[in-house]
């Protein structure tokens, strides 16, 4: 007896409710030195997403669910996390510079038309004038110093009173 069966195998698109934003990446404003993090999340339903970095360091994407990108070390972290409901990536930036202003990210869910983007807003918070302020005047005393203890070294050696006459 020769039988045949045949599997057929229905591949539905997305519900229209999974093609959406659970958490939308939102503009991110941080002094210098500061980290900086960016996040986008999609229902678990439909957890294929795209979240890609657009900045000084380079263009980077990672992809979800279950990616990671550590491709500057100490600078820039990319992952993924699976939360309650959520497929949940997230960029962070560990130390923010000026060339880091105006960073962009775009989140692209798979087949959703809607690309959410923030961008990141790197400000001064004036302590680097303090630094340079205080380097000056510390700078300013030891110069200061030095001299005050060559003149009281030429003072009192004999030796080298002789060698300047």
């Amino acid at each position: 007896v020769n039988t045949t069966s045949a599997i057929t195998t229905t591949i539905s698109p997305p519900s229209p409710a999974a093609l959406i934003y659970h958490t939308r990446p939102a503009d991110v404003t941080v002094a210098v030195g500061k980290p900086a993090v960016f996040r986008c999340g999609v229902p678990k339903a439909s957890p294929n997403l795209t979240f890609t970095f657009y900045g000084s360091h380079g263009n980077y994407s990672l992809t979800c669910p279950y990616g990671h990108v550590e491709d500057i070390p100490q600078v820039l972290y990319g992952s993924c996390d699976m939360k309650k409901e959520e497929s949940l990536a997230v960029w962070t930036l560990k130390g923010t510079t000026f060339s880091d202003n105006s960073t962009r990210v775009v989140c692209q869910q798979s087949k959703n038309p809607d690309a959410p983007a923030a961008v990141l807003h790197v400000y001064d918070n004036s302590i680097s004038y303090a630094t340079l302020i205080g380097c000056t005047i510390g700078g300013f005393f030891g110069i200061l110093l030095v001299f005050g203890l060559l003149y009281t070294m030429l003072k009192r050696s004999e030796t080298l009173q002789k060698c300047f006459s």
